[in-house]
């Protein structure tokens, strides 16, 4: 078997259906996609189910691709996902803002969050505003030089542990979670 980089596999999991698809990086189009739906009145995020339907179907694509599958995208429907809602303002002096102010607040943003989402773990730093010398953006404009600004930031968290269990179940057959994405969000972007 190949085992090259020209295939992303993305994983969904929710109370209502598991869907695993493989897309063609190059071809640009899926090249694998089973969906299993769950009987929504017993099932609980039942970690077993998401095991059971892996293993019916890893090696299935992998023969089918002539290609291992070594990393995953994983995108969680869960109660257990929670957003804090921050906005930091930084003094800049009329001077340009850049993205390495930006950087350096978001950073600031994620120590400060660590620090009291214990169990948890960021999955998305998402700036949902600008705020220039009280003036709102959507997205930062180009060459801006201001006195003050802010962003007001959503910061969507999971649980370590189901990270870890979820990690756990793929290391089995030699994958790994490339990252963790949020279903509500990442429905945004349902044309990737």
């Amino acid at each position: 078997m190949n085992n090259n980089t020209n295939f992303k596999t993305f994983f969904l999991i929710s109370n209502e259906k598991l869907i695993i698809i493989v897309n063609d990086i190059l071809k640009k189009q899926i090249v694998y996609k089973k969906e299993f739906l769950i009987d929504v009145s017993t099932y609980n995020f039942d970690l077993s189910l998401i095991e059971k339907f892996l293993n019916n179907h890893i090696f299935e694509i992998e023969k089918t691709l002539n290609n291992f599958i070594n990393n995953i995208y994983l995108i969680v429907d869960h109660k257990d996902f929670f957003s804090i809602e921050i906005s930091l303002k930084e003094n800049n002096y009329g001077n340009s803002i850049d993205f390495k102010k930006i950087g350096h607040l978001l950073a600031e943003a994620r120590e400060q969050c660590k620090k009291t989402i214990n169990d948890r773990k960021i999955i998305h730093m998402i700036i949902d505003n600008y705020l220039i010398d009280n003036k709102k953006f959507n997205h930062l404009p180009e060459d801006t030089k201001c006195d003050f600004f802010s962003l007001d930031l959503r910061i969507i968290c999971f649980s370590n542990e189901l990270i870890r269990n979820l990690e756990e179940i793929f290391k089995k057959y030699q994958i790994s979670v490339d990252q963790i994405l949020y279903y509500k969000y990442f429905q945004n972007f349902k044309k990737l």
